[in-house]
């Protein structure tokens, strides 16, 4: 039995498109980060910024790449009320992201955490490796909402209530 090739787990499996997408938004969210902070940008300001433009591209890469309709035998028109429901999912998913971020970031600068690490590991920034860890964090943990909450949005068509979408 020959083992399966990349292609088909692509192919099969939404949640390895899923991956795909997020591994490119990764990529745009830290690199925008340290773009920023190399900037002098504050690196929470960096992160709020760097992550607004990773949630942009991957909604047009999960819309037209991982959750397609014709992949999920779905057929749904893009509408004001689903464009909102993703919105909406991104901006909880954003906030488990974003506020582990910040936790970590906080737990990884204390005291009592860097005296429990040792010296060569820190080498040869420790702002970088703490930036990077708690980056990592925060996107790991958002990413089980938010593929759960993408994944509602997309294709069993959750949609907000008409009295926070408006008219469609």
């Amino acid at each position: 039995m020959t083992p399966p090739r990349l292609r088909d787990i692509i192919e099969k499996y939404p949640f390895a498109r899923y991956l795909l997408v997020g591994g490119f938004g990764f990529i745009i969210d830290a690199g925008g980060l340290e773009g920023l902070v190399a900037l002098s940008v504050n690196v929470y300001v960096a992160r709020a910024f760097s992550m607004t433009s990773a949630i942009f591209v991957c909604y047009f890469l999960h819309r037209r790449f991982t959750f397609a309709e014709e992949r999920m035998g779905v057929a749904m028109p893009e509408t004001p009320g689903r464009f909102s429901a993703f919105v909406a999912s991104q901006l909880f998913a954003a906030a488990v992201n974003y506020g582990s971020f910040c936790v970590m970031l906080w737990v990884l600068s204390m005291r009592w955490f860097t005296a429990l690490v040792p010296d060569w590991f820190w080498l040869p920034e420790p702002a970088f490796f703490s930036r990077m860890g708690a980056l990592c964090f925060g996107v790991g943990l958002g990413l089980v909402v938010n593929y759960l909450l993408v994944k509602k949005v997309f294709v069993h068509g959750l949609r907000l209530p008409r009295f926070l979408r408006g008219k469609d």
